[in-house]
């Protein structure tokens, strides 16, 4: 095997916890292994999202501890016996789509997520957990693509394209996209759609689409500002519709660009209920063709329109080797722009001075959204302790309450605010009576009925003498009439929804976390290690979120949560009966599965004696 001279440690930063920012450690360096490189990482580029996904917002599922990461641009530092192309000191691009290599159909993202399947969960927690936020880290060989160095970094003199390795970066956003669009075949002279066009990966996917010939890409948003920035990087090919929200005026808007071969799709899972599929869909000209590459979930679509267009729909998760390939053809040529000269405006941050741990973070571009992309706020809220609160928006409170952080875990210095009515606040109330921390976390519980205030959202209100409700309770913090009023304490400007459950610091005088899903997650540990109550002597410690259990139960939570917990919802407010008989059978078929869980593990819980999270969410 060819190596250069190593280190026998490297800095890294570690993810120890859903629960507690990334950590800066001094490791050994990973083990070479056939079938793997080690790589010294110059950058690492990090999607937006990461922070929710590292965090447990977004309940992707992988273990801690780990190193997480996401695609880099690196030097090769030592290579396996069986590389055949590979060298010492080559540029590489190294992408974090990993796959089985006796069974391809297993996926995992290195450094993001485990999976969807137990060979993948098991690949990654045996084989790939640690990534590449460290200054080296041992990557699969084929995850390598060999970047040709005088054709990228050279002059133009030189035949170059004079891109820096920061530019390079970039290169798994667009990569991306190329995998959807080259999956409906997209060919030179053709009208596609592409929405949304404002996001990281639209705009992405408007310059792999003029990169690969497309005739005229009609690009739909929201924001018509961005819009306007989408179009000026190419006015004689690119056109911009806005959407409306009215799936008709949407089609009678697409018609008028004529046939419309193919339509390309990346929304985030917010999305799901929005017009433009209809629309879009319906646009398609005969044999037109669909790439449907967003999360979202269960999804409506005009049926009649595919059949009687006898429309290809398809579907795809990120890309494989093959789509490398074709994509990299682009990348060398210079038909795809990277860098300035394709309207990226590259910021890098350098964080404890060992690597770039973010490239585009602020992916402006001259034609797109302001705010597509901010990893570089994102990574330092990551590592350096995430901000608990965006003051002025509807963004919720994400604190933790833990020994050495900003919240300490002290008696009486933390109030519960809940409504009996919701099972999401159930979820601290009862890890509240687990735990026996009634006489350390007081509560007051707001009515069910009428919700009132003249603030933008209804707010809960809490019973007075003459509207008194069984269980309801005053505010015993504040005297409150309204729980909005106790929002406006922690920020005047607040503009989301006054939820329950929500935990009051009364040191700071601020929210800790309304965030159901997070309190049960770390709650039950939060005061362990102090003096302050616990459950009787005779009952093991609380731990909801086994670490040997950490994948299954991240792989169970997302469908629980948009079958049952939401699912019941759905079903109990629906406006008419085929409402009610499209929703309830989610509801009953995630019963019928946890049942199932119940019976092959011999119960009474879900993972058999053992009480989790999961249960607490049921």
């Amino acid at each position: 095997m060819a190596t250069e001279s190593l280190p026998e440690t490297n800095r890294a930063l570690v993810l120890k916890s859903r629960d507690q920012p990334l950590v800066v450690e001094n490791r050994p360096l990973p083990q070479l292994t056939s079938g793997s490189a080690i790589v010294r990482n110059l950058n690492v580029k990090l999607v937006s999202y990461c922070r929710e996904v590292w965090s447990g917002k977004r309940p992707y599922p992988f273990p801690t501890p780990m190193v997480p990461g996401g695609n880099c641009v690196a030097r090769v530092a030592a290579v396996g016996p069986d590389a055949t192309t590979l060298k010492r000191g080559q540029l590489v691009f190294v992408h974090n789509f990993i796959a089985g290599r006796d069974n391809p159909d297993e996926l995992c993202l290195f450094g993001f997520t485990s999976g969807f399947s137990p060979g993948s969960n098991s690949m990654f927690e045996n084989e790939w957990r640690d990534s590449t936020l460290a200054e080296y880290s041992r990557v699969p060989l084929e995850n390598c693509i060999l970047l040709d160095e005088p054709r990228l970094l050279g002059s133009p003199q030189q035949g170059g394209l004079s891109y820096t390795t920061d530019d390079l970066g970039y290169l798994q956003i667009p990569l991306v996209a190329y995998g959807g669009l080259i999956d409906i075949d997209l060919k030179p002279g053709e009208t596609i759609v592409i929405t949304p066009a404002t996001g990281q990966f639209g705009g992405a996917a408007v310059q792999v689409a003029l990169a690969m010939g497309a005739g005229t890409i009609i690009a739909m948003g929201r924001n018509e500002e961005a819009l306007k920035r989408v179009e000026s990087l190419e006015p004689t090919r690119i056109k911009t519709l806005k959407m409306t929200g009215n799936w008709e005026t949407e089609l009678e808007a697409l018609k008028a660009f004529g046939p419309i071969d193919a339509f390309f799709d990346i929304s985030p899972p917010m999305a799901k209920d929005s017009s433009h599929y209809k629309s879009c869909i319906s646009s398609l000209r005969r044999n037109g063709r669909a790439s449907l590459m967003g999360g979202l979930g269960d999804l409506t679509i005009p049926a009649w329109a595919m059949v009687f267009g006898s429309l290809q729909l398809k579907a795809k998760w990120m890309y494989n080797r093959t789509d490398i390939v074709g994509f990299m053809r682009l990348v060398h040529g210079g038909l795809l722009k990277l860098g300035p000269i394709g309207g990226n405006e590259i910021t890098v941050l350098g964080i404890i001075g060992f690597f770039r741990p973010t490239i585009s973070p602020r992916r402006t571009l001259k034609r797109t959204n302001d705010v597509v992309s901010r990893q570089c706020k994102v990574f330092l809220e990551a590592t350096m302790g995430s901000e608990i609160h965006k003051p002025g928006t509807d963004d919720g409170w994400h604190g933790v309450i833990a020994q050495g952080g900003q919240f300490e875990p002290e008696k009486d210095r933390y109030h519960l605010y809940i409504g009996l009515f919701c099972p999401f606040a159930h979820r601290a109330n009862l890890v509240r009576h687990l735990k026996g921390l009634q006489s350390v976390i007081p509560i007051s519980i707001v009515k069910p009925y009428p919700r009132g205030g003249d603030q933008k959202f209804p707010s809960w209100i809490f019973p007075s003498p003459d509207s008194e409700y069984p269980g309801a309770t005053p505010d015993h913090l504040f005297g409150s009439r309204y729980l909005s009023e106790i929002y406006f304490k922690a920020d005047p400007a607040y503009k989301g929804r006054y939820s329950v459950p929500m935990l009051w610091d009364k040191k700071q005088d601020t929210i800790v976390n309304n965030e159901s899903a997070e309190l049960l997650r770390w709650l039950p540990t939060a005061f362990d290690g102090t003096d302050l109550p616990s459950p009787p002597a005779a009952s093991p410690p609380l731990n909801l979120y086994p670490s040997d259990l950490n994948s299954i139960i991240n792989t169970i939570s997302p469908w629980v949560q948009a079958d049952l917990n939401t699912g019941v919802y759905k079903a109990g407010f629906a406006a008419d009966q085929a409402k009610y008989d499209e929703n309830v059978i989610h509801v009953f078929g995630a019963l019928n599965r946890l049942e199932d869980f119940v019976h092959a593990n011999g119960g009474p819980f879900i993972f058999g004696s053992r009480l989790t999270e999961l249960d607490i969410r049921v």
